[in-house]
């Protein structure tokens, strides 16, 4: 559904002024609903299926933050972990969704980022709608 925006979301301060500029454009839009993605990505053999039980675990912990905080706001939300790459998992969920935006926090630049590409920086040429990149700190 075109009025859906996409929020990735990985309880760091980027995600958590992510989650609450979603909330806010749901409210000035009327009628969007919120989708949180938490990506992860354990591409390591079967040896690793207590890994990515423990990673699931986790992104539901956080996922039920996100969710509670939403739902507070009085934004309808629904949480999807997706075993992908973040990147990846927000521009395949956003395809699915048909989303109207992916909303992605920035926590800054790392050295590592710089080499590896941010999600954001990834998300602008993969995403198949409009992102918004919210800076962690409030300017």
């Amino acid at each position: 559904m075109a009025n859906t925006l996409v929020v990735g979301y990985d309880g760091r301060p980027g995600a958590q002024r992510a989650l609450d500029e979603a909330i806010a454009l749901a409210r000035d839009l009327g009628d969007s609903e919120i989708v949180v993605c938490f990506g992860y990505d354990v591409a390591l053999g079967e040896e690793s299926a207590d890994l990515r039980a423990e990673v699931r675990k986790l992104g539901q912990r956080i996922g039920a933050g996100a969710e509670e905080r939403a739902r507070a706001a009085g934004a309808e939300v629904r949480v999807e972990l997706v075993n992908d790459r973040p990147a990846a998992a927000l521009s395949t969920l956003a395809e699915r969704e048909h989303a109207r935006m992916v909303v992605v926090g920035r926590n800054g630049t790392t050295a590592l980022n710089r080499l590896s590409g941010s999600v954001p920086h990834k998300l602008a040429s993969q995403a198949p709608c409009p992102v918004l990149v919210v800076n962690a700190d409030e300017h």
